[in-house]
């Protein structure tokens, strides 16, 4: 630890660094020995090869080369870590490196480190060196010897504001590069999880099933101690079950399909589904749940299942933070063609930073480190409200002031059809 600020120092000289300094400086970064700096002729004729670099001429080519050095990466080189500070901008030249990320699938399950995606020849890696905050989202492993660039990151940052054309230019391309590869490996993973979840919704169901049974009293009599824990047992596995729905669910919510399914129903039957589908789990945390709905019920036009599941899911995630013992109310208001409904529970709050990313597929913020599920259940309520032209919010603290307690509001057309 005591040696990290003289490697940022040299790292931030590349240009007047001596061989035998570069070779010491790969050597201390873990890269192996043989590192150098380029010629001025070698960086040009090189950098003339990545498309990054395209609307560069010779000149401006041969300003970035000072700020480069090469690397070669024996197989297994880690040359940075998920969550490490981001100092550096790489350039393959040749070999491949693997870009892998740590998974977690439950609260109390290990990181688990998988490789999703694959880099080879002129490629590009490490934006993060770029812009804040300056943390790198995977863990760079080489697989095969590799060559590559090395770009000291604050350095090109600097040269990119000397030069604001060009470097606006380069951070467009690395923008649209970003996007693909999120959208890219998004929909591996939705892929890839959709498939194992599809072969364990079968044997999980069998085993709810039986529990069941056995809770029903059809296998013979049970005490009040299995009784509580068969209660546990069918809740564990109905939280599996929820994160098996949510990835399927998250996989196939597209709002055409959501729209195809929209239909005249009553609000009220819609609510008391959604509350049928939490009821265990509330009582579990001996939870009380107060309803305020107009009489005669609202009616609406709306998918009936998919909303179901919104509202369900949005309780599910007041049930999850709520403090023991205490209230949820569900209130539904109407305003001329929309409606509104609102959950508001007592929990521990949302940060104020949080709120803008909750609805995020697969986010999970502070504080849900103890809770079970993949960050799923916000996000496809948000796509389900979203298909019926609504919108969707948190508000926290509530009430506004307070040191807790967290205010959704969903908001919603009584006919989507007429909205444009």
């Amino acid at each position: 630890m005591n040696d990290e600020p003289e490697k940022r120092a040299e790292v931030h000289s590349v240009a007047g660094t001596t061989a035998e300094k570069m070779a010491n400086l790969g050597s201390s970064l873990g890269w192996g020995n043989d590192c150098r700096i380029l010629t001025p002729d070698e960086a040009v004729a090189a950098l003339r090869n990545f498309d990054l670099l395209a609307e560069f001429d010779d000149a401006k080519l041969a300003e970035v080369g000072t700020l480069i050095y090469e690397c070669n990466w024996r197989a297994d080189t880690v040359i940075f870590h998920e969550k490490e500070a981001a100092r550096h901008f790489f350039l393959l030249v040749a070999g491949q490196i693997a870009l892998e990320k740590d998974i977690r699938l439950g609260p109390h399950s290990p990181p688990r480190r998988a490789p999703i995606e694959f880099l080879g020849p002129g490629s590009a890696l490490g934006w993060s060196s770029l812009v804040p905050p300056f943390q790198y989202s995977k863990t760079a492993v080489v697989t095969q010897p590799t060559r590559a660039f090395c770009i000291d990151g604050q350095a090109f940052r600097d040269w990119m504001l000397r030069n604001p054309l060009l470097g606006v230019g380069v951070m467009s391309q690395i923008a649209a590069l970003v996007a693909s590869r999120l959208a890219h490996q998004t929909s591996m993973l939705l892929y890839f999880l959709s498939i194992v979840s599809h072969e364990l919704r079968a044997p999980l169901a069998a085993v709810e099933n039986y529990l069941q049974v056995m809770l029903s009293g059809y296998a013979g009599p049970i005490n009040q101690e299995q009784q509580t824990m068969l209660e546990r047992s069918v809740l564990r596995l109905g939280e599996m079950s929820e994160l098996i729905t949510g990835v399927l669910d998250l996989a196939r919510m597209q709002q055409a399909q959501i729209r195809q399914a929209f239909e005249p129903v009553d609000l009220q039957d819609v609510i008391t589904e959604a509350i049928e589908d939490v009821q265990l789990r509330m009582k579990q945390r001996g939870l009380e749940l107060v309803q305020e709905v107009p009489q005669p019920p609202p009616k609406l036009v709306a998918a009936h299942g998919q909303l179901r599941q919104a509202l369900s899911n949005v309780l599910s995630n007041a049930i999850k933070f709520s403090r023991e013992g205490s209230t949820i109310r569900l209130l539904v208001k109407g305003q001329g063609d929309t409606l509104s409904i609102e959950v508001i529970d007592h929990g521990i709050g949302i940060p104020r930073d949080e709120l803008d990313h909750i609805f995020e597929a697969f986010y999970r913020g502070r504080g849900t480190a103890e809770t079970a599920g993949l960050g799923l259940g916000l996000s496809i309520a948000k796509r389900v409200i979203d298909a019926h032209r609504g919108r969707i919010w948190a508000e926290s603290p509530y009430p506004p002031g307070g040191s807790g307690g967290s205010r959704f509001v969903v908001e919603l057309p009584v006919n989507p059809a007429d909205e444009t």
